[in-house]
């Protein structure tokens, strides 16, 4: 079974979260926040990328700019 580059952003986006997860189960240092930035950062990329392929993380086509936008 082939992968599609759509299931594998979505897949790292997933494993991304889960890392944010499990750093806000611990008390917040100044480490675990860049490392928190860090993720959130690279998340928010890959969403973004995501978009740019023309495919939400929903698989359905992204939303376009409607009349007077």
């Amino acid at each position: 079974m082939l992968i599609t580059r759509q299931e594998e952003i979505e897949g790292q986006i997933i494993r991304l979260t889960d890392q944010m997860a499990n750093l806000a189960l611990h008390p917040l240092t100044g480490p675990r926040a860049t490392e928190l930035r860090h993720l959130a950062r690279r998340v928010k990329e890959l969403a973004g990328f995501a978009e740019n392929d023309g495919q939400a993380s929903d698989g359905l086509p992204s939303p376009q700019p409607g009349p007077g936008s």
